[in-house]
């Protein structure tokens, strides 16, 4: 099962999307007439990995619990496993609402997808968490209005628009919308749905309204997630305690795509003088946000120590760096994983220090110090299987 799971997280997203941007999308952009919102290459996407994970679900039904959750009646939506109508072939959108139930016992993980408003550069979050909000704590946090509004937290896009925690999205919808980057995934703007008489009804927001506005990929604003993971963390202190948090121990796991290089060669002057302003903006966001993830992780892991010592309750809090490097070999970046890109993310993870990072994770999970490492579980692949192609 977990061979199968790795497979899927490596298969090509890039031939539906090819197909959608080709043929309805090049027909709506052409002639903008006639256009049906279920059929463009974001929800073939989405259609795609509902698939997969039906297909898996199927296979392994053993592994899974057969008690499903359902929509609350103000959502109006069925159960995930009854068709959404007659002439669809689809399955009913699973909420990321209906997994809290799950979350509170804790059989699912309590999942964020990062997304970005478009017009306005915000972070907002797709996530089943009804909020992650904490209280601005400066001098001015007693006036309910603060101005300027502080942006110590991220809010979820139902809370964005203006809806608490009212409004919830499809699962797959919020992967997809945390992954619409440069044209494969089209920019999104919401439309309000209920299922009536077994039907999808849908409503466009008004043109005022902030849900007219557009979301794309979270990487533009938060591209590891660190940012999100801690908002969660300080929320789930906050509204609990140190007395009530279910846990002792917190691991912070990280895999970033690539290690920083420091020893770029330095730019001619003609590319100095033309292109030096795109260059540093983009080097910069790319180091900038890498650096600010690993500050915040520093000063969370500091202020935690404090705050937890003054509570008298021992709770740790350890972060872990997996990166994939291969001597002599660049990592993929892609929708569309080639056989050899494949078998080097295979010997990535079966690198020298991914497998010490591994050994000291399993140590503090299980002895509650990384320092006493842990055996780790034999390697799904020897990376031997797949042909270099």
């Amino acid at each position: 099962m977990l061979r199968e799971i790795v497979n899927n997280s490596m298969k090509t997203s890039l031939s539906i999307t090819s197909y959608g941007l080709a043929f309805p999308d090049f027909r709506r952009a052409i002639f903008p007439i006639w256009t049906d919102e279920d059929f463009d290459r974001g929800r073939l996407a989405e259609d795609d990995w509902r698939q997969t994970a039906s297909a898996l679900r199927k296979k392994f039904a053993g592994y899974y619990s057969k008690q499903q959750t359902t929509a609350s009646p103000d959502q109006k939506l069925t159960s995930p496993d009854d068709s959404v109508g007659p002439e669809s072939n689809t399955k009913a959108p699973v909420l990321l609402s209906q997994w809290r139930q799950a979350i509170n016992d804790g059989s699912k993980p309590a999942v964020i997808f990062n997304a970005t408003v478009m017009e306005t550069g915000r972070r907002v979050l797709f996530t089943p968490l009804s909020s992650v909000q904490s209280k601005w704590v400066g001098w001015d946090s007693g006036d309910k209005t603060l101005d300027p509004e502080r942006y110590n937290s991220p809010q979820t896009y139902s809370e964005f628009i203006g809806a608490s925690d009212k409004i919830s999205v499809d699962v797959w919808t919020g992967a997809r919308l945390s992954a619409t980057f440069s044209y494969v995934s089209p920019a999104a703007r919401a439309s309000f749905a209920t299922l009536q008489n077994g039907k999808i009804e849908r409503e466009p927001p008004k043109k005022e309204s902030l849900a007219f506005q557009h979301v794309i990929d979270g990487g533009y604003h938060d591209n590891s997630g660190v940012a999100s993971a801690l908002d969660w963390l300080a929320a789930a202190i906050g509204d609990k305690g140190t007395d009530d948090l279910p846990f002792d121990r917190i691991a912070l796991v990280e895999i970033r795509a690539k290690p920083f290089d420091p020893s770029k060669s330095p730019s001619s002057e003609w590319a100095a003088a033309w292109l030096g302003p795109i260059n540093g903006i983009l080097n910069s966001w790319d180091f900038a946000q890498t650096a600010s993830d690993d500050t915040a992780v520093s000063r969370m892991v500091k202020s935690f120590q404090r705050y937890i010592s003054k509570q008298n309750r021992k709770i740790q809090l350890q972060s872990f760096v997996f990166i994939p490097v291969v001597p002599e070999e660049k990592g993929p970046l892609s929708w569309h994983l080639s056989k050899k890109q494949k078998t080097f993310v295979c010997k990535a993870w079966l690198a020298e220090r991914n497998k010490r990072v591994l050994t000291a994770f399993l140590g503090y999970v299980k002895n509650g110090d990384p320092q006493k490492p842990a055996d780790a579980p034999a390697p799904l692949d020897d990376c031997k299987t797949a042909p270099e192609k």
